[in-house]
């Protein structure tokens, strides 16, 4: 996904109304067994308190992933992009 669905105009567009991580699980492999991470690839939607929001396992093409967006756009709502300290 990182070299098709990732670099899709449409995706790079909708990404920016969220916060995207990726995370190398070989270094960080007790976070990804936190979040259940057992295939690749992984996408976990998170809220700003670690909380699982939606979880996609395996490949989306960009108009899946575009959809899966949406939808969770809709159900949780749009992301601050503005951090506390």
């Amino acid at each position: 996904m990182l070299h098709s669905t990732y670099k899709h105009k449409g995706v790079v567009a909708r990404s920016k109304d969220f916060i995207p991580v990726l995370i190398n699980v070989d270094k960080l492999s007790e976070l990804a067994a936190k979040y259940g991470v057992e295939g690749f690839p992984d996408v976990t939607f998170l809220n700003a308190k670690g909380k699982v929001l939606w979880k996609s396992v395996g490949y989306s093409s960009p108009g899946i992933f575009l959809q899966m967006l949406d939808q969770i756009q809709k159900k949780y709502g749009a992301v601050k992009k503005t951090a506390s300290r």
